[in-house]
């Protein structure tokens, strides 16, 4: 496979560029609005119920991504809402209490000699160093370390935003790190630095990586408006920031339950669940024509598991499936059919070019050494079968039969080969069709007497 249509395959699944395009074109047409109607904004930011709607945004960002931990037992998403809720917390602290009312008992007094722009740089500096964090934070911990992690970053966030401004209200209005072009810079730098450790480390994060990522988006967005002292566009995106966090959490959390369902957890490919959902037609996959489905067997699996135990028989299994699922793609869909029983669908292949992936999956699998600490090394083989189809009038169950019956072939003539089948049309096929889109019920027009 060439290494471009690897790399777009590992930044669509792995890292989530559809997540990732999607959440950021829905922050630019945000600030299309905003600068199309500035009046409209200002006036729904200056409404009184701002004061309880902004904190219960960010509450209710909180609480989805605390109850979600027990759903889908991701730490990193844990994390974003004890961070983000302190971002929140302060800012609304900043724009609500402290800076309309300076006087009162609650306002920290270092405040007055802190320009309120400059407090919202310093809150965009820390987001940017949490968006960093939550980047590098494994994405599971147990229970307790992650709910101690998460509490202790959420005081310490807020003790050390305290400190940090406490700090810049007496260095005055010369730091350029913090007022001038400095400032710009580290922000790009910090967050476009976010955005390439998140396609890095995202091997198995389920596309967590592109959500983070439109976070440092809509980060450096907020910098820029900091930069130009747009004011509404401020108060705006840091009122939108809950609401994205939560968007992003609610997909990736249906995300996370829908990988469990389709995905088997052992082998890390689709399960048997979801080959049957291609067989039956109710998944989204399109097969194209022609098309073509291979069975894959590991040879001899039950003498391995019996041999050397189900422990070695799962670490082959694990790595013959990965190896399937590696050297199919990018058009093998790759899913598991039984115990050491493999499918895959070649979408859009036919059988010379079907029978070329075969043979280099036989081949490849047949490299692979699985090592004892004995230092023994053990190689599988695996018997294949496959099935063309380019007729939609044939159903797909007689094509994965096809595939079946020549994976026996394969075996009962010596293993470790490829074996092509033929898919025989049956003259029942266009009455199948026939009866399917044009049955009403009721009424059976196959057989009109039968309705006299």
């Amino acid at each position: 496979m060439p290494r471009a249509a690897e790399i777009y395959l590992y930044l669509k699944g792995k890292w989530g560029l559809s997540r990732f395009l999607g959440l950021t074109i829905a922050l630019f047409f945000f600030t299309f609005l905003q600068t199309l109607y500035p009046q409209a904004f200002k006036s729904l930011l200056a409404m009184n119920q701002m004061r309880i709607i902004v904190p219960a945004a960010y509450l209710l960002m909180y609480v989805v991504c605390f109850t979600s931990y027990s759903k889908i037992y991701k730490f990193k998403v844990f994390l974003t809402g004890h961070l983000f809720l302190a971002i929140g917390l302060f800012y609304y602290y900043l724009n609500f209490q402290a800076y309309p009312n300076p006087t009162a008992w609650y306002a920290l007094p270092f405040l007055k000699n802190l320009p309120f722009l400059t407090s919202l740089r310093i809150l965009v500096g820390f987001t940017s160093f949490n968006i960093v964090i939550i980047t590098l934070s494994p994405l599971s911990l147990r229970y307790r370390l992650t709910r101690f992690i998460a509490l202790f970053m959420f005081f310490s966030e807020l003790v050390l935003c305290t400190i940090v401004l406490f700090n810049i209200s007496k260095i005055g209005p010369g730091n350029v790190l913090i007022y001038g072009s400095g400032y710009m810079a580290a922000i790009y730098f910090i967050n476009l630095g976010a955005l390439v450790l998140s396609i890095i480390v995202a091997k198995d994060e389920n596309s967590f990586g592109g959500i983070i990522a439109s976070f440092s988006v809509a980060n450096i967005l907020i910098a820029h408006g900091i930069n130009s002292m747009d004011f509404v566009y401020i108060k705006s995106m840091f009122t939108l920031m809950p609401s994205l966090v939560l968007a992003a959490t609610l997909y990736y959390w249906f995300s996370c339950l829908h990988h469990r369902v389709a995905y088997d957890p052992l082998l890390k490919i689709y399960n048997r669940e979801y080959a049957h959902a291609i067989i039956s037609g109710t998944s989204r996959v399109t097969l194209g024509r022609p098309f073509t489905v291979a069975m894959i067997d590991i040879d001899r699996f039950k003498k391995i598991n019996d041999t050397y135990g189900h422990q070695v028989g799962d670490e082959i299994l694990v790595g013959t499936a990965q190896c399937i699922k590696a050297t199919a793609m990018p058009t093998g869909i790759t899913c598991r059919y039984g115990g050491e029983e493999i499918i895959v669908f070649l979408c859009g292949t036919g059988e010379a070019d079907a029978l070329a992936i075969c043979e280099k999956i036989r081949r490849k699998v047949r490299e692979v050494r699985y090592q004892f600490d004995d230092g023994r090394e053990l190689a599988v083989s695996v018997s294949i079968g496959l099935a063309e189809c380019d007729d939609p009038e044939i159903p797909l169950e007689r094509v994965v039969k096809a595939a079946d019956e020549a994976v026996y072939v394969a075996k009962d003539t010596g293993r470790n080969k490829v074996v092509a089948g033929k898919v025989t049309k049956r003259n029942s096929d266009q009455s199948r069709k026939t009866y399917l889109f044009m049955r009403v019920p009721g009424r059976d027009r196959r057989n009109p007497e039968k309705d006299a």
